[in-house]
């Protein structure tokens, strides 16, 4: 039985590659310490090659900068790498449909394991990102509503319906 008030009805059920976008997204949005990382080590590698480079040492120039450019391709990928892992062990990864409806002043949340209702001014903050949006609840949990579960129209309607109630705290990340 539908609800009248309902504005919206979503059923989602997320991908493997949906869950690793967004963990991806959501390990450079909580920190910016891997920016900063790259930076510095462009810096050092700039630096130590150029010394290296004055002093005619032009192998070790070489090997300094293939381990550094190793070392941040490690870093960089580790939260892809650790994401797939956790999902292989995860049995019960996808097997729970979720339906999301939107109403005026809240979200609610309905599955097979919980059924939560939370108002739009609870939420952490808002991103939408390449077709996705991911509703924060918290800094560290999120809602995941991907655009392949529904129209255009009804995708747009949602993203405005987020922003007119998040105002600030929705942000559009291109």
């Amino acid at each position: 039985m539908e609800d009248k008030n309902c504005l919206f009805s979503v059923k989602i059920n997320y991908t493997e590659e949906e869950y690793i976008k967004f963990n991806q997204f959501h390990m450079l949005r909580k920190s910016k310490k891997i920016l900063k990382y790259i930076i510095l080590n462009a810096l050092v590698l700039i630096f130590c090659a150029i010394y290296i480079f004055w002093l005619k040492l032009y192998v070790y120039s070489l090997i300094f900068s293939l381990l550094i450019a190793i070392l941040d391709i490690l870093i960089l990928t580790a939260p892809k790498r650790i994401t797939k892992k956790i999902i292989a062990s995860d049995k019960r990864f996808g097997k729970h449909e979720t339906t999301l409806n939107f109403y005026d002043d809240s979200l609610e949340m309905k599955n097979d394991v919980s059924n939560s209702k939370i108002n739009y001014s609870d939420f952490d903050s808002c991103y939408e990102v390449n077709g996705n949006i991911y509703l924060y609840i918290n800094k560290v949990s999120a809602i995941l509503i991907s655009s392949k579960n529904m129209s255009e129209e009804q995708f747009n309607s949602i993203c405005k319906l987020l922003s007119d109630k998040m105002k600030d705290n929705f942000i559009k990340v291109k």
